[in-house]
């Protein structure tokens, strides 16, 4: 009966149109001509959402994927692939796909109607690039360099980016800068815990408006910076089913207006199911300039780019699935909960048509390597390979392993698995601590200062018993102060020669340029892990070359996963635009030929 109703609302309507849509005007004359005229369910949809709609003349020259290509050659039996369409008027916008009226070659006589699927579309057909002039003299005192002038000006051309500098090329001098320039009246900062004191220290060269947000205590400033794992404390993502007691919500962020939000480390956000990534989401509702900040875009592999991309409005991610398919060469299957019902399950954590990728989110992502941009000392890292001193010892933890995996890992998720390879990983990092001390020693008595990066807090604890007052360290349990004296010691007490460092509380967001010297006794499953912590010598300040060492326990977890490392980089690598896809292929037969044998 509601359907019905629907289609009597429509037809009354389309005889009551009197717009310049010309698919209504078409459907209107059909309806006076036909004696038995009738509307299907799409018609009926489209003329209620689109019959006080004016159309919208665009007239713009767009590129389009070959998938689109193909199908309107079918379609409008063309004699060739068109890889580009002339828009000459937008119809209607119906969610996932656009009405427009267009051509396909220069001399077409007549223009057609069609539908271009939003996730087919190369450019963004609403964007005109502006003129952008930046007057740098007012920053004198500390202008940025060019390379960040570079990116200051990208950024401001759009309201939500992607800057994707090398760790050490300044991104936040860049996103301070974009943003007083933006003429934002409050901008929030959100960042790592361990990032919030530096990112106070760098706003304060250009402005003393700034407040840091801790634990309980709101207030706002022209720059508000807050750490990710506090959101909650002060915003309520509102259920609209749910009613709510004063007491419950919290909406002191929103209250607040602010009209840009700055995300540093903005790969912190990949995954769209965690609380920091919702909280995030959801203020980007209501914050209409956005700009992320991370060295690293894509951590692993293509779908970890999509929550960033998500947030910046590409055309890419208006279907999920579609991505899915064309970029993470995703796979599903029904499965069975465990009450009884069957649901579909997707895998998506491999690659495919990543040249594409890249050409498709170049737009709104500026990737910058530090070869490019500045003259540094150049970063040499080298592999070390060790044989395990008790293969035997080794053999016996990993038949054990092997044997729990058979009896358990039926019932275990990947993940699961990987988490309980840790005891393999953990007898390896114990074994490779001699071998981390002695290129840490022979570094030190060459007269570096060196870094040392591990997964485990054990590891720290024995490296310090061995370097005593000559050493400094930071985990994650450590507090903002602690941490900072660390930082500070190392950089500039000459009596203290290491900096040993727990990979993910150390990684990101620190200054060590008077490391000359990086080693990694352990590795993580994660390449952006091992890019970012390299980084954190060989940056912006450094005038030494910087040696970065792994030593490498072969025949063992430790050389396979030095491995998938190597294998994931590649992959991440042709989506920023560095390799061809074709590289990408051929590292991965040899991989797959390697770990299959």
């Amino acid at each position: 009966m509601e359907i019905t109703n629907k289609i009597i609302k429509s037809l009354e309507l389309l005889r009551e149109y009197s717009g310049t849509n010309d698919y209504l005007l078409q459907l209107q004359k059909k309806m006076f001509k036909e004696k038995s005229f009738s509307l299907t369910q799409t018609q009926s949809d489209y003329i209620r959402k689109n019959h006080d709609v004016q159309p919208e003349d665009l007239n713009k020259l767009v590129g389009i994927t070959s998938w689109l290509g193909d199908n309107l050659k079918k379609q409008f039996e063309l004699q060739f692939v068109p890889t580009k369409i002339l828009v000459e008027k937008v119809l209607a916008d119906m969610g996932k796909t656009y009405h427009v009226i267009g051509k396909f070659y220069q001399n077409q006589r007549y223009s057609s109607l069609f539908y271009i699927p939003k996730t087919q579309l190369m450019d963004d057909i609403w964007y005109d690039e502006p003129d952008v002039y930046v007057e740098y003299d007012k920053y004198s005192h500390r202008e940025p360099f060019p390379h960040q002038k570079t990116a200051i000006e990208f950024a401001l051309k759009r309201d939500r980016t992607i800057l994707g500098l090398d760790m050490g090329l300044g991104k936040t001098v860049t996103s301070i800068v974009t943003a007083l320039e933006s003429e934002a009246k409050k901008i929030l900062v959100i960042c790592p815990a361990s990032l919030k004191i530096n990112w106070k220290r760098e706003i304060e060269y250009y402005t003393k408006d700034v407040v840091v947000v801790n634990g309980s205590f709101y207030k706002s400033a022209k720059f508000t910076v807050i750490n990710y794992d506090i959101l909650k404390n002060f915003h309520t993502i509102v259920d609209p089913k749910k009613d709510y007691e004063d007491w419950e919500l919290q909406l002191d962020i929103l209250a607040d207006e602010y009209d840009m939000m700055i995300l540093d480390e903005a790969h912190l956000i990949k995954n769209p199911k965690a609380i920091r990534s919702k909280m995030v989401n959801d203020l980007a509702k209501y914050i209409p300039k956005i700009l992320l900040l991370t060295g690293t875009p894509i951590s692993n592999r293509p779908m970890d780019f999509y929550s960033l991309l998500k947030l910046c409005d590409s055309p890419v991610t208006h279907d999920w699935r579609y991505y899915a398919v064309r970029y993470c060469d995703a796979k599903s299957f029904k499965k069975r909960t465990n009450y009884g019902k069957m649901r579909q399950v997707w895998i998506t954590d491999g690659a495919s048509n990543l040249d594409e990728l890249h050409e498709r989110t170049k737009p709104i992502l500026l990737r910058m390597r530090k070869e490019e941009a500045v003259d540094l000392p150049d970063k040499i890292i080298s592999t070390k390979y060790y044989e395990v001193e008790n293969r035997n010892e080794y053999d016996t933890v990993f038949d054990e392993y092997v044997k729990w995996m058979k009896s358990e890992g039926k019932s275990l998720g990947f993940a699961r698995q990987l988490v309980e390879l840790t005891v393999l990983r953990k007898y390896v990092a114990y074994e490779k601590i001699k071998h981390t001390l002695e290129l840490a020693e022979a570094a030190v008595e060459e007269g570096k200062k060196v870094i040392i990066f591990t997964n485990f807090t054990a590891v720290i604890e024995r490296l310090m018993e061995e370097f005593g007052n000559k050493a400094v360290m930071l985990y994650g349990q450590m507090s903002q102060k602690e941490r900072q004296i660390s930082i500070d010691s190392f950089q500039q007490n000459p009596k203290i020669k290491v900096f040993i460092g727990n990979i993910k509380a150390a990684g990101v967001g620190l200054t060590l340029t008077e490391g000359e010297v990086v080693i990694f006794n352990d590795l993580s499953w994660v390449p952006s892990e091992h890019s970012q912590a390299e980084d954190r010598a060989h940056r912006i300040g450094q005038d030494k070359k910087v040696n970065v060492l792994y030593p490498i326990i072969i025949d063992s977890i430790d050389e396979l996963i030095y491995n998938v490392l190597q294998r994931k980089q590649l992959i991440s690598d042709t989506i920023l635009g560095e390799v061809s896809e074709g590289e990408v292929k051929d590292a991965l037969k040899g991989y797959f030929n390697q770990i299959t044998t």
